[in-house]
């Protein structure tokens, strides 16, 4: 057994004996339970039951969970300081308000931590992690140090920086890599700690529209639906190599690619355009979801299940979850944001929702339930949840 929820361990302790002192049990075997929770929020109500479990999961907390259910960031009407993030946990809706700059764009999130982009002069980019009350901020080169054709006065910074991936949690280890999709073009570039400026990739690959990392290395997509992967380990260049050609089923607006219980997934996001005379809009009508055939490395297959996980779609590195995990996610399932900048606008992101791959209707199934409201700015965007006091 990988893991179990914090309820049915303590209903099948308090069956075993009433009369147990829970606080007696032997750190060890304390810190073996804790580290058996997939959900963080059993890992937290588990250090909450008395002062001993406390201090066991105070010494375990660096301990590594497996991706955990995003918070869904949106503005604060009141108050443009702060941020909302939305939490649908056991059939609730959390609503903590955290600190998030006003004055800087979030472009990303990765491992937990937002990207920050700067206005002018500075175009400073900053990982800022809203979870920390302390040792939450990492600067990275500025805007101005990509290796662009625009000039800084054409730099606009919602936008330039389109997705961006860490290799690692910055609190876990000081051995990352940041890489992002830059410009005009969607080009890859990458930089690493104590790095005065981003380093583009050189490949003939342009137009990228997703990355990870996977397997020790960084997996992009471009618009056709090619995939390259990026070796960049003891490289001041990145090995670049070709994965596979893109599935056989024609154009759509914007691919993603996810691992999903350690295979590699490509996304295809079908929109539906309307055009009535003055303006014209879209929404995501269907997902076409691909598996990297393990058997045949350049074959895709198309797939109508997902082994029962939820993806979560977006400006955020892209997140695979086992509904069995976390029940509060519907399986086979696909929570999505609008991350299409280019065609929304200033009239702010709406094409937000669920799509069930299982519903096989080709239509999306609901609204997601930690919205009902469109075209707020910034638009709302997918962060995983980090532990305080990660750090080493």
């Amino acid at each position: 057994m990988n893991s179990f929820s914090l309820s049915s361990f303590l209903a099948n302790l308090l069956n075993g004996s009433m009369s147990c002192d829970w606080s007696q049990l032997p750190d060890n075997l304390l810190a073996v339970i804790s580290n058996k929770f997939a959900s963080m929020d059993d890992f937290v109500r588990f250090g909450a039951v008395c002062v001993s479990w406390r201090s066991v999961t105070v010494e375990n907390r660096i301990q590594l969970f497996p991706p955990q259910v995003p918070f869904l960031m949106f503005p604060n009407m009141h108050d443009n300081t702060r941020r909302y993030f939305h939490y649908l946990c056991n059939g609730e809706v959390y609503n903590p308000v955290m600190d998030v700059p006003s004055e800087k764009f979030c472009a990303s999130s990765t491992h937990g931590w937002l990207v920050t982009v700067g206005v002018d002069p500075d175009f400073k980019v900053e990982l800022m992690n809203p979870f920390f009350s302390a040792e939450n901020k990492i600067e990275l080169p500025p805007l101005t140090s990509f290796d662009q054709h625009e000039t800084v006065e054409e730099l606009f910074p919602d936008g330039y920086m389109k997705k961006t991936v860490l290799s690692a949690c910055p609190t876990r280890t000081s051995d990352y890599v940041v890489m992002t999709i830059y410009g005009a073009q969607n080009k890859l570039a990458f930089t690493k700690p104590g790095d005065k400026q981003w380093t583009t990739v050189a490949h003939e690959h342009k137009c990228f529209n997703d990355l990870i990392y996977y397997k020790g290395e960084f997996y992009a997509v471009d618009g056709e639906g090619t995939v390259i992967a990026c070796n960049i380990k003891n490289h001041s260049q990145p090995k670049v190599r070709k994965v596979a050609s893109p599935p056989p089923d024609g154009p759509y607006r914007k691919n993603y690619i996810v691992e999903s219980l350690g295979e590699l997934f490509q996304i295809r996001r079908v929109l539906e355009f309307d055009f009535d005379g003055c303006c014209s809009t879209y929404n995501t009508i269907a997902f076409k979801v691909f598996k990297l055939d393990q058997y045949d490395a350049i074959k895709w297959v198309e797939m109508k299940t997902m082994g029962g996980q939820t993806l979560f779609l977006g400006d955020n590195a892209s997140i695979s979850l086992s509904s069995s995990d976390f029940p509060q996610c519907k399986p086979n399932s696909i929570y999505f944001t609008d991350d299409a900048r280019n065609l929304y606008g200033l009239m702010g992101p709406h094409d937000i929702g669920v799509f069930s791959l299982e519903d096989g209707c080709g239509q999306i199934v609901e609204p997601n339930p930690l919205i009902d409201f469109k075209g707020l700015m910034p638009p709302p965007i997918w962060v995983e949840p980090t532990l305080e006091h990660g750090r080493k």
